[in-house]
């Protein structure tokens, strides 16, 4: 079982689940946290681990205990995930998606797309 805390970050109210057996945050809580209009662009794990008083430490073994998957796989998934929506859901250009999802290097990000979804964003959108 699981309760909820708020909390404000950065002006932004946020929720964290924590598990009652352990108290420790669940990852999914933390990546959510990264997908805030206001704060997309300091996803990283020593921000997230700030903005939640917590180590880095504390909050990189919590995601891979949690997720599977490091601090920096499950953003890129959760990122990718979230790209792939709007691809399907909007018609902003792929230049401002890779933008919103918080990436800087559009090369590196068609990349990691194409290797994820077998197909450039382009190609992806145009089968919805």
């Amino acid at each position: 079982s699981s309760s909820s805390k708020n909390f404000t970050a950065n002006g932004t109210l946020a929720t964290l689940t924590f598990k009652v057996s352990d108290s420790a945050i669940s990852g999914d809580a933390f990546i959510k946290l990264s997908y805030n209009p206001a704060n997309i662009y300091d996803a990283s794990l020593n921000n997230v681990a700030k903005r939640c008083n917590v180590s880095a430490a504390y909050v990189s073994s919590t995601v891979k205990d949690t997720t599977g998957k490091t601090f920096k796989e499950h953003l890129m998934e959760k990122r990718l995930t979230k790209a792939a929506a709007l691809l399907k859901s909007t018609a902003l250009s792929v230049g401002d998606i890779i933008v919103m999802v918080g990436y800087e290097n559009t090369s590196y990000f068609y990349r990691i797309f194409t290797e994820k979804y077998g197909m450039s964003p382009k190609t992806y959108r145009q089968l919805k």
